[in-house]
């Protein structure tokens, strides 16, 4: 697929399945759900869209992710490795 620099991703949603739900609790009071979907096409180059938070954007191995890995994220990779569609995180 050609793209250009800086090129957000696009993806069709028929492109897109449900990996894992997770229901995160960061601290007492502040909680999310996180949708985790697996991409099986897309277009245009991945970005690390908060630079702040996240210290690069790289290619790995979900079986093996770096110990750096922001563990909210990570439980939601994991769950879907493990085929659990809902998992509670950090409660």
């Amino acid at each position: 697929m050609s793209t250009t620099r800086g090129e957000r991703p696009t993806v069709d949603p028929d492109h897109l399945t449900l990996g894992a739900v997770i229901h995160h609790q960061q601290e007492p009071g502040h909680a999310r759900v996180g949708l985790f979907f697996v991409a099986t096409h897309w277009e245009g180059e991945p970005f690390n869209a908060e630079p702040d938070e996240a210290n690069k954007l790289v290619w790995e191995d979900p079986h093996l992710l770096p110990t750096t890995t922001i563990p909210y994220p990570a439980s939601g990779v994991r769950a879907w490795l493990d085929g659990v569609r809902f998992a509670p995180h950090g409660w």
